[in-house]
């Protein structure tokens, strides 16, 4: 679990398409990205968020945004996944689709990542995570905005 200082709030999570917005120099992105390193020290991102965006620079041989993009991540905090978040995942999963409303296992996996470290989501796809958030308590944040 991620350490926090009480006095400093709510630690955030990262999703994919926050990190890509960071790295493609959205404004808005940079500054809320800046403000949080400067009270919290580093930007945090799930293992799975490292792997999406890795994966998406190696399939379309974006070869000098990948070197930008692992740049990057060498300053940024990954949280690795655990039993604990799998078991929350499951739990979300098997919710969800008592319910009827599916969603994508890597969504999934970070809102569980979130919600086991007690952290923000920072998403501009908030549809993918609505329904977590209303039976979960997931936290989002939206830094495009």
């Amino acid at each position: 679990m991620i350490e926090k200082n009480e006095k400093q709030g709510n630690l955030s999570l990262i999703d994919t398409d926050t990190l890509i917005f960071i790295l493609r120099n959205n404004k808005n992105a940079i500054e809320r990205s800046k403000e949080y390193q400067q009270k919290f020290g580093s930007l945090n991102i799930s293992d799975l968020t490292y792997y999406e965006c890795l994966r998406g620079y190696q399939c379309t041989k974006a070869i000098k945004k990948l070197e930008v993009f692992l740049k990057l991540v060498d300053k940024i905090n990954t949280i690795p996944l655990n039993r604990n978040i799998y078991n929350k995942a499951s739990e979300i999963y098997a919710e969800l689709r008592i319910k009827g409303f599916p969603s994508g296992e890597i969504d999934i996996l970070i809102a569980a990542t979130a919600l086991e470290n007690d952290m923000t989501l920072v998403t501009n796809n908030t549809k993918h995570y609505i329904k977590i958030r209303e039976y979960f308590d997931l936290r989002i944040d939206n830094w495009i905005d």
